[in-house]
């Protein structure tokens, strides 16, 4: 059954509730229209087929650009830091993935969500981790030592 509350809509399993929209993929913070949309615009229609998924990578955005889809990567440390722009959400994932273990072995005290890629396998993931290009201002990123920053 189909629970709502608070404007959500919730579905129990074996006694655990789950927002609706996980079941479809989909993350408990993304935002319609923005992450995912419903082809023939009825937001209660939850059939598969009337569900599109735009971004379904952390920290990739969907965006278009002279005609054409382009994927930004962000990452965010006091701040969104852009890591770069890729021509495939597959690839902006790595990207996301190579600037947190950059950021992580700088010491940043966050942990940065990884974007698993099922449909690739280990050594296709490997060659596009180490072609993709990140910022370089994630790479110059000051090493974190637990003292604030002076002003």
């Amino acid at each position: 059954s189909i629970i709502k509350r608070g404007g959500h809509l919730f579905v129990t399993d074996y006694g655990m509730q789950y927002n609706i929209l996980s079941r479809y993929g989909i993350k408990n913070f993304a935002v319609p229209g923005k992450d995912y949309l419903f082809v023939n615009g009825d937001s209660h229609d939850f059939r598969y087929e009337n569900i599109k998924i735009i971004n379904r990578f952390h920290g990739v955005t969907r965006k278009e650009q002279n005609c054409r889809y382009i994927y930004e990567t962000k990452i965010h440390v006091k701040g969104d830091l852009l890591v770069g722009r890729y021509p495939d959400d597959i690839t902006a994932a790595i990207a996301y993935n190579k600037a947190a273990e950059v950021l992580l072995k700088k010491g940043i005290p966050k942990e940065f969500p990884a974007n698993f890629i099922e449909e690739l396998q280990t050594k296709e993931y490997r060659s596009i981790y180490k072609a993709v290009t990140i910022s370089k201002r994630i790479n110059l990123y000051p090493e974190y030592t637990g003292k604030k920053e002076q002003t």
